[in-house]
């Protein structure tokens, strides 16, 4: 498995590669992951939970991919797995790019690559578009040079099908995956033993009987959290005893941030609303069973690349979100998930409101949640069918 970050380290990428990778560990599979030095991570070379973590690349420039090669060739792997952002690895690093190609022609070794991104759209800035340019062409490299690829969202492997006819093949749907399950957040000592509900609420200053709405996740500007506060104020316009959560780490001087703040003063809601900072797995899946209600206003809508809303699946919470352009035919409104229009305030308002009013409601969509999470989404799921991708290419298409 290769990835450029790796618990320690706080990222949802480097999450989702742990979980993969401890799961192939629980079924069978000897799994080493190649990843970056880390700051957190005192040794170069950690047994972490069965699963061998090879700290040793300061960066991702061509010298350290000749290694890699080397490493693999050396160890011979049976499959190379690269989880890739094109960010993650240097914004103007290649690097990656021809990784694949090289493992395959000269480790005669299949490489499968999970696209947390790929393609983004261009935006109304040039800086950021000459960037996303350049990440396109990572993009094609990297997608034309693996053996097989894993894409979250079916419209996107359907463009990537027309776009690459002769790969169509070798495109195929899986879902990310939650960075925070509550399996694998059980404390390991009686000591850490997570406090009753009434304590967590306490430490966190929020009020035992105040109904809890919650996000998690980076900033980012794709999260509109504006819209998240505009609801945040009618509730508490409309009555209701309410506080919002936001899980997750931030930086004061992140533009979005700033941003956010400005929104917050904007609407008095500053004596409203909890930032937890980052978290260890069992603290974060703590903060998540305090919540009644999770709220994601994101601009692509509902969809199987969200690991953070697919985290709130896995506890069993009814999620509120939009329809957006990635969302699946797996989300069903009202049943499982809220479903609504992108910018609609006021129905956001009135759908939330209604699920405070009715926690049997809240309750039965919740118990849904997780039976999806459970059927599409845990992480036992995702690897069985990865296996059965690498088992298929090895024995059915080299």
């Amino acid at each position: 498995m290769i990835c450029a970050t790796y618990p320690p380290d706080i990222c949802g990428v480097g999450d989702n590669a742990a979980h993969l990778s401890l799961t192939l560990r629980d079924m069978g599979w000897q799994v080493s992951v190649l990843t970056s030095n880390s700051e957190k991570a005192s040794h170069a070379l950690l047994q972490n939970n069965g699963v061998l973590v090879r700290r040793a690349y300061s960066n991702w420039n061509f010298r350290t991919i000749i290694k890699i090669l080397s490493d693999i060739r050396r160890e011979r792997y049976d499959v190379v797995h690269i989880q890739y952002t094109p960010q993650m690895f240097g914004s103007f690093s290649f690097g990656i790019a021809i990784l694949p190609s090289l493992v395959r022609l000269l480790a005669g070794r299949p490489v499968f690559i999970t696209f947390h991104e790929i393609y983004t759209p261009f935006i109304n800035d040039l800086r950021q578009n000459i960037l996303i340019l350049l990440n396109r062409v990572k993009d094609t490299i990297i997608l034309l040079g693996c053996s097989e690829a894993f894409v979250s969202v079916p419209k996107r492997a359907e463009h990537l099908g027309h776009l690459y006819p002769w790969k169509r093949n070798r495109l195929h749907v899986m879902p990310i995956g939650p960075n925070i399950i509550p399996e694998r957040a059980v404390p390991n000592t009686a000591k850490n033993l997570r406090p009753q509900r009434a304590d967590l609420k306490h430490g966190l200053g929020v009020p035992e009987d105040a109904i809890l709405l919650g996000s998690f996740g980076m900033l980012h500007i794709d999260k509109r959290y504006d819209l998240l506060l505009k609801c945040l104020r009618g509730l508490i316009d409309r009555g209701h005893h309410i506080r919002l959560l936001l899980i997750g780490p931030y930086s004061e001087e992140h533009p979005y941030f700033i941003y956010v703040k400005k929104c917050i003063d904007d609407l008095d809601l500053a004596a409203y609303i909890v930032w937890t900072g980052s978290g260890t797995p069992h603290e974060v899946s703590g903060w998540f069973s305090l919540l009644d209600i999770y709220v994601m206003t994101d601009i692509r809508g509902a969809s199987d690349r969200k690991s953070s809303m697919l985290s709130a699946l896995s506890h069993g919470l009814p999620v509120v979100s939009n329809r957006g352009s990635d969302t699946t035919e797996s989300f069903v409104n009202n049943e499982n998930i809220v479903l609504l229009p992108e910018n609609a305030e006021d129905e956001f308002v009135a759908a939330i409101e209604k699920l405070i009013l009715a926690p049997q409601l809240r309750h039965d969509i919740g118990v849904q949640a997780r039976s999806l999470y459970q059927r599409s989404y845990a992480w036992d799921v995702i690897a069985n069918r990865s296996i059965e991708q690498y088992l298929d290419y090895v024995y059915g298409k080299i």
